[in-house]
């Protein structure tokens, strides 16, 4: 069974995507466009993502929401580094091109399709308006790295390695670090890849940062130095503490689920976990808080805690 009739076994009705405008809470948008998917579009791209996710399908430098994948294990690979050029692809989804990406996709083994079904069966089931991939569609994250580990991951990979600079790709962040600054040719050719892959970089979210100068958020988690000579400490950011405390005193009154409270200590947890570093004075506090709740909820069930 080649991709097209796996993507539509069991669609019965007309699969479609409706259009939606949300609130944005980033600082850079007020709103964002996003396409909801009808029950039958759902059903259709869940097909396919489960046909892709069995190819044999190389990921390169790209990680973005699969399975064994995460934003501290990403950002691991650059604790030793001590200059960084952060940049961000704009529009991401909207600017794939499904021709490119039709003839990827027909070139993968098992596959069964050729350029031109695959290409009419993407501008209908998987875009909105033939403008890229539908944000808001199951397969959409799954597709975009698909054509970013060919046409972006591949060539910076083997620009990299020239240059001994480390470079990841997490969704549609991009990060760069060297243990010696990366220039302004050495950038200039990083967007020219990008450029040429039909992607488009979002200069006003570019970054130049040397570690040793400041403490630098990157995928959500804080980077600090620690010397030449020892990695980099990964960390929670102030904001992540001060919303778990909020979140733990309100599970504390009864205001809000415990499952809720448990979520928020995600982000304080996992970057610490990755490391041999121990937790921060202000992490230790929310630990505590969070220990204090634990026993409070196991001794209110009946149960001694260990």
């Amino acid at each position: 069974m080649n991709l097209i009739q796996s993507a539509m076994l069991g669609v019965k009705g007309v699969p479609f995507f409706s259009h939606a405008v949300i609130p944005d809470k980033t600082r850079y948008r007020r709103t964002r466009v996003i396409y909801p998917q009808s029950p039958w579009m759902e059903k259709l791209q869940k097909n396919l993502l489960n046909f892709l996710k069995g190819l044999p399908i190389s990921k390169g430098a790209g990680k973005s929401g699969e399975k064994g994948d995460s934003a501290c294990k990403t950002l691991s690979l650059h604790v030793y580094g001590r200059f960084f050029y952060l940049t961000d692809l704009r529009h991401a989804f909207d600017s794939v091109d499904l021709e490119k990406l039709a003839l990827i996709l027909a070139g993968i083994p098992g596959v069964g399709n050729n350029q031109t079904e695959l290409a009419l069966f993407l501008r209908k089931y998987c875009s909105v308006d033939d403008k890229g991939l539908a944000t808001g569609g199951t397969a959409s994250q799954k597709l975009f790295n698909i054509y970013c580990a060919e046409l972006l991951d591949k060539p910076l990979d083997a620009c990299m390695k020239r240059w001994t600079v480390t470079y990841t790709r997490y969704c549609d962040d991009l990060c760069f670090s060297a243990s010696c600054p990366i220039g302004d040719k050495k950038r200039k050719e990083i967007r020219a890849i990008i450029e040429e892959a039909g992607l488009v970089v979002a200069h006003h979210k570019s970054e130049v940062l040397d570690l040793q100068k400041c403490d630098i958020i990157i995928y959500g988690i804080r980077v600090e130095w620690k010397g030449s000579k020892r990695p980099a400490r990964l960390c929670s950011t102030k904001k992540q503490s001060t919303h778990a405390q909020g979140v733990l005193h309100m599970a504390r009154k009864g205001k809000c689920k415990l499952a809720k409270a448990h979520g928020a200590m995600g982000a304080i947890i996992t970057p610490a976990r990755c490391q041999k570093y121990s937790y921060t004075s202000r992490e230790r506090r929310v630990m505590e808080m969070h220990r204090q709740l634990m026993l409070n909820e196991l001794s209110g069930q009946g149960e001694l805690p260990l």
